[in-house]
């Protein structure tokens, strides 16, 4: 490679990177000062009391779907083997929003919901009732 090739690739790199030029020890910086934030809201995941239920959740995503959220419930039934059932119902004319073709927003709102409950360690079922 020529001085000129070498120069101009040297251009090119700067030019991505914005004008700078990236440093060892830029990483280890940029942790420490977010490691100093008080204000990190991750901070302290011991404190489940602030942290919407999963009921919330399955309420809030369903009232996305329908097209009147006001008649969307939710009823939580816990079972003696540690599994929760929560039973959503929506008005008559939204069932096939909240189904979905061949039932796939239906186990879309499993899934997301199952995921929010294996954080706090509980099995969660949801049915959709009439």
């Amino acid at each position: 490679m020529s001085e000129e090739q070498g120069e101009q690739g040297a251009g090119d790199r700067e030019r991505r990177s914005g004008g700078r030029e990236r440093r060892s020890g830029d990483r280890e910086r940029r942790a420490a000062d977010r490691s100093g934030r008080e204000s990190d809201p991750l901070a302290d995941r011991s404190d489940r009391s602030s942290r919407p239920s999963i009921e919330d959740l399955l309420e809030y995503l369903a009232r996305g779907l329908v097209d009147r959220p006001e008649e969307v419930s939710v009823e939580r039934f816990d079972e003696g083997d540690g599994t929760t059932v929560l039973e959503l119902s929506v008005g008559e004319q939204d069932y096939g929003k909240v189904i979905g073709r061949g039932g796939r927003t239906a186990q879309a709102l499993r899934t997301v919901v199952r995921a929010a409950a294996a954080g706090q360690t509980r099995r969660v079922l949801i049915d959709i009732v009439d």
